[in-house]
């Protein structure tokens, strides 16, 4: 070990004070300290201490000096520099606000006020006697958990002391599955609402945007022209990216409703609570828990604009581009309502077992058109005629698609028609 007191010289003047130079064996270079002192026995002794201290730290017997610091500092104080860190980093403000308030409440609950009294059996003892669904209470383990991650980043703490604490699993509990709105139930609960709320609805319901996407939505966010268009900022998304979605004129005309004179900044100045709207539910005739148990809130508007798309055949791919979804399962499964397919079409397109077991003919399908808005090709058709399968290949009028029609193959054959390429 090196250890070397002395006074540094400036234009051939001595400091008063004495600076010390050390190295420990496991250091890779040596460390230089003012010790702020002019006596050389008050120097000495400052050595001496910060040797001692450095061989603690290393053979783990004391917390390192930065830990040691921070746990003399109130929590909030720490609370303030992770939120601005965050902010830095570019969370939405919705994000922050509640990280804020997951572990304001949990000191406060707790009697948390330094960083050494956070303990895992203090909020294990918290959860057991709250009145908070299973899922808000795995948001509060998840917030102040980030935040204990970072303060061992920023060497504030050694280690977490909730990392044995697990997330209540949600798998097996009764869950209140969330529904999509009838057409008859948009209907009377836009007759209903106000027009701030019947604006707010019909942005959620023919455009798909969340709640906070909503609540942040701002005039200049919206185009006014030949194809009007509204724009979600990458700092009120969930994925953080940019989105633009074409409107429909039914929301064009809502908000023209409540655009005023000089249009700017948020759109929405008062944006109303969900309890709120809760009193258009009711003159609306809808239940906000059905018979069947399923759950019908906002976010169900959302639901209802996926389940539309796809009842008016749109296609997969566009649907779950315009709910700007990563996966396909979400917008297959988890925003779809299937109570709402017209499963009974298609059941109604299988052959009948009559049809079916006709000796020597082929199955009869019914020839529909299902070339309706150019969204679908229409299915094949068969005919029982002479067992020859008849398909012609025709564009269909006010169709982007083609259809099939009647051919007779043996025409085909016979070289009087072109097959189709």
């Amino acid at each position: 070990m090196q250890r070397t007191l002395f006074r540094k010289s400036r234009n051939g003047i001595k400091d008063i004070f004495w600076h010390l130079r050390y190295k420990c064996d496991w250091m890779p270079k040596s460390k230089e300290v003012n010790l702020n002192v002019s006596d050389r026995q008050t120097a000495e002794k400052k050595r001496n201490d910060i040797i001692n201290e450095a061989e603690k730290e290393h053979h783990g017997l004391i917390a390192p000096r930065a830990i040691r610091e921070a746990s003399k500092i109130e929590i909030k104080y720490h609370l303030k520099d992770f939120l601005s860190d965050n902010k830095t980093l570019g969370c939405s403000s919705y994000h922050i606000i509640h990280l804020n308030n997951y572990v304001n409440r949990l000191c406060l609950d707790c009697n948390w006020k330094y960083l050494g009294d956070i303990k895992a059996d203090d909020f294990v003892k918290w959860r057991s006697v709250q009145s908070f669904s299973s899922k808000t209470l795995n948001h509060y383990l998840s917030g102040i958990k980030t935040f204990i991650i970072w303060l061992i980043r920023m060497n504030r703490i050694e280690n977490n002391p909730l990392n044995f604490v697990r997330p209540i699993d949600r798998r097996r509990e009764n869950k209140t599955f969330r529904r999509a709105f009838t057409e008859n139930e948009i209907i009377k609960l836009l007759e209903v609402s106000s027009d701030t709320h019947r604006a707010i609805y019909l942005l959620a319901l023919y455009v798909g945007m969340r709640w906070n996407e909503i609540r942040q939505l701002e005039w200049q966010d919206i185009s006014f022209g030949e194809k009007p268009t509204v724009r979600m900022r990458a700092s009120t998304t969930k994925n953080s990216k940019d989105a633009i979605s074409e409107l429909k004129d039914d929301v064009v005309k809502s908000l023209e409703k409540i655009k005023p004179e000089y249009a700017e900044g948020n759109i929405f100045l008062v944006f109303p609570r969900f309890r709120t709207m809760k009193k258009d539910w009711m003159a609306a005739g809808i239940p906000v828990i059905d018979k069947n148990g399923k759950r019908a809130d906002f976010h169900s508007l959302r639901k209802t604009f996926c389940t539309m798309m796809f009842t008016s055949g749109i296609p997969q791919r566009i649907a779950q581009e315009a709910m700007r979804h990563s996966e396909a399962r979400l917008t297959n499964q988890v925003y779809t309502d299937s109570s709402q397919l017209n499963t009974g079409a298609a059941i109604d397109m299988l052959p009948s077992i009559s049809e079916i077991t006709q000796k020597g003919k082929c199955p009869l399908i019914r020839p529909l058109n299902l070339v309706k808005n150019g969204h679908f090709l229409s299915f094949p058709v068969t005919n029982n005629e002479n067992n020859s399968i008849l398909q012609l290949i025709v564009n269909e009028a006010n169709s982007h698609n083609l259809s099939l029609s009647v051919m007779d193959i043996k025409m085909v054959e016979a070289g009087g028609v072109e097959p189709p390429s």
